[in-house]
């Protein structure tokens, strides 16, 4: 039986919500709390960290920045916890924040039966899962673009298909660009299904529910596409971006996420979510410099350094631009080049097919070698870094 916490200075909230509860016998109330965290003394947390309650439901209606607050600190404390977040509906502000502060659910206060106890459900069938399997929290890589048509879907869609070919896990590709998303024609897939049907059913999601919803590539890559059509893209809000995220991270050891180029609330919610943003930008000037102001805004959002690598696509050696002006130039280390090959990859994207079955080719064996790299299968060669030019921006 799961364990729940409810926080609320709301004594009517708090006696609602636990009769709501009483009526289950998947959940049991151990404790009620009437403050937040600016009122709550530490003995009191640290009873919260002793009981290690699966859910804790934090009501934000009475203070939504003390609520939010009590959130990111129970979280330091009880990292296990999934918390439900009790409050309005309506406001947009209080369910971004509350997601982005690590809730699992927000849910419209006063609470209603059918989307808590499916809420619980969800928790339910997690807890089981870890408990049998001890399974992982998967990772998530989310690739930003710094400047349009630099690539990042042709390195996201074949990073992805490397990923799942490579280490046989289970691994899903996202398509995040609601408006203009390639990744199901760049893999010659028809889907019928895309993540507007996903958001529509957050609610009710589990896993053989998602397998409607998703397409599989001959490669063993699952893709959940992009909107198919731009009246759809509306409907999706970015709380409903990092419940799908959220929820595909408990289900796949890999999410790789192809954001589109701007920072809209969509692409925020899964820069947030990610373990790892990949930058990808070109050698030319244009990219180069929004590379540098992605940078500064990424630092701006508070990720740390080493949450961002920065990747450099269509590189050619022969170039006056070396690798090392590039990491002077933005003061950031380079994590990978991936060379020039414009012939091979519009072979292949208009064939509808990754690069890993052309074979034989420098790009595709750069994608293999990076994505060891990165899932630490076994030591790859970057390619060397050379002295040259300085001063790309005046500095």
């Amino acid at each position: 039986m799961l364990s729940a916490i409810i926080i609320s200075p709301d004594e009517q909230f708090r006696d609602a919500t636990r009769e709501l509860l009483e009526g289950s016998d998947q959940i049991e109330v151990r404790a009620e709390l009437n403050n937040f965290y600016s009122s709550l003394d530490s003995w009191i947390f640290n009873e919260i960290k002793t009981m290690e309650a699966d859910v804790i439901i934090v009501d934000v209606t009475p203070d939504k920045e003390q609520g939010i607050l009590t959130v990111e600190k129970i979280l330091e404390i009880s990292k296990h916890s999934h918390i439900f977040v009790a409050g309005n509906g309506t406001d947009a502000d209080a369910i971004l924040r509350s997601m982005r502060a690590g809730a699992k659910e927000f849910l419209s206060a006063p609470l209603e039966s059918q989307p808590l106890f499916a809420a619980i459900e969800r928790v339910s069938k997690v807890h089981t899962v870890a408990t049998k399997e001890k399974k992982r929290f998967g990772r998530l890589y989310s690739f930003f673009s710094a400047k349009g048509g630099t690539g990042s879907t042709v390195v996201s869609t074949n990073f992805a298909v490397s990923l799942v070919e490579q280490t046989k896990k289970p691994t899903i590709l996202v398509d995040l660009d609601m408006q203009l998303g390639e990744v199901s024609l760049f893999l010659g897939l028809k889907p019928a299904f895309n993540i507007v049907d996903v958001a529509d059913n957050i609610h009710r999601m589990d896993e053989a529910l998602l397998k409607g919803f998703i397409k599989k590539h001959a490669s063993g890559l699952d893709v959940l596409a992009a909107p198919d059509s731009l009246d759809k893209v509306e409907s999706v809000g970015p709380s409903q971006i990092v419940q799908i995220l959220q929820f595909l991270k408990s289900c796949y050891e890999y999410v790789v996420v192809d954001t589109s180029n701007t920072f809209d609330d969509h692409t925020v919610s899964a820069l947030d979510q990610a373990s790892t943003i990949f930058l990808i930008s070109n050698t030319d000037l244009p990219s180069l410099r929004n590379a540098q102001r992605c940078l500064s805004i990424f630092e701006r959002m508070g990720y740390k350094k080493e949450k961002i690598k920065l990747l450099i696509n269509r590189y050619q050696k022969s170039l006056e631009i070396r690798s090392k002006d590039i990491e002077d130039t933005l003061s950031f280390p380079v994590s990978w080049f991936f060379p020039n090959d414009w012939s091979t990859i519009m072979n292949a994207v208009n064939s509808g097919v990754p690069l890993s079955t052309v074979n034989h080719s420098e790009i595709a064996g750069s994608f293999a070698s990076f994505v060891q790299q990165v899932a630490g299968l076994q030591p790859s060669k970057q390619p060397e870094k050379k002295k040259g030019l300085l001063g790309l921006f005046g500095k």
